[in-house]
C-alpha cells in the first residue's frame, strides 16, 4: 500500500513540475524579451537580436521572429531579416497579416539584391581589337627584311671576280716594244724613201790589217 501511495503521489506531482518549469522558463523568455526590446530603444540592435533570439529559443514564441527581423534590418541583414519571417508564415499559415508580410519579406530581398550589387566588384571593360595592319585589297606589299635575319639567297649580289693585277714590268715591256717597232717601221719607210742604190758588199772597201 506504501508503494502504490508513493506512486499516486509521484504521478500527481509530475504535471506541476511541468507547469512549474514552463513557467519559469516562459517567464525567463519574457525578461529576455523585455532586455532585447530595452536594447532594441537604445539602437544596440546587436544586443537586441540576441536577447530576441533566446527568448525565441526559449519559448518557441512565432511573434519573437518579427522581433529579430527587425533588428537583423537594422544590421544591414536583409537577407537573414526575410528568412526570420518565412520561418514565420511557415509556423503561422492563417496570419490574418500574410499578405503584410510577403510584401515585407519582398522588400528585403530587393535591398539585400542591392547590396550585393554594391559589394560586386564592376567587370573590366572589354579591349577593343587593335587596328589591323593587313594592307587594303590590291595595295602593293612591300616586305622589309627582318634585323640579323639571313638575307635571301635571290637577294644577295653575286661578287665580281677579282681583276687581274698587271705587273709594272709587263708594262713597260709592251711600252718598250710598241717603241721598237715604231721605229723600225719608221726606219723603213725613211730608207724606201732614198733614189740611189743602196750600197752592197762589194762597194764597201777591204779592212787592211795591222802590222
Amino acid at each position: 500500500m506504501r508503494l502504490i501511495r508513493a506512486c499516486l503521489l509521484i504521478l500527481l506531482a509530475a504535471p506541476v513540475d511541468v507547469a512549474v518549469a514552463d513557467e519559469q522558463r516562459d517567464a525567463e523568455a519574457r525578461h529576455l524579451y523585455e532586455e532585447g526590446k530595452l536594447a532594441y530603444g537604445q539602437r544596440d540592435y546587436a544586443g537586441a537580436y540576441r536577447q530576441f533570439k533566446a527568448a525565441y529559443l526559449l519559448s518557441t514564441q512565432p511573434a519573437l521572429l518579427f522581433n529579430m527581423a527587425s533588428a537583423l534590418k537594422e544590421l544591414g541583414r536583409p537577407r537573414e531579416a526575410a528568412d526570420a519571417l518565412r520561418t514565420y508564415l511557415r509556423l503561422v499559415p492563417d496570419d490574418p497579416e500574410r499578405e503584410a508580410v510577403t510584401l515585407r519579406i519582398i522588400a528585403l530581398d530587393e535591398a539585400q539584391r542591392l547590396l550585393d550589387e554594391d559589394r560586386t566588384p564592376p567587370a573590366a571593360p572589354a579591349l577593343a581589337p587593335p587596328p589591323s595592319t593587313a594592307p587594303p585589297p590590291g595595295a602593293p606589299v612591300l616586305t622589309l627584311p627582318l634585323a640579323n635575319a639571313p638575307a635571301s639567297p635571290s637577294l644577295i649580289a653575286a661578287p665580281s671576280p677579282p681583276r687581274p693585277k698587271r705587273s709594272v714590268g709587263l708594262i713597260i715591256g709592251i711600252v718598250a716594244g710598241a717603241a721598237v717597232v715604231l721605229g723600225a717601221v719608221v726606219t723603213g719607210l725613211a730608207l724606201a724613201s732614198r733614189t740611189g742604190p743602196m750600197a752592197t758588199s762589194g762597194s764597201i772597201p777591204p779592212i787592211e790589217a795591222t802590222p
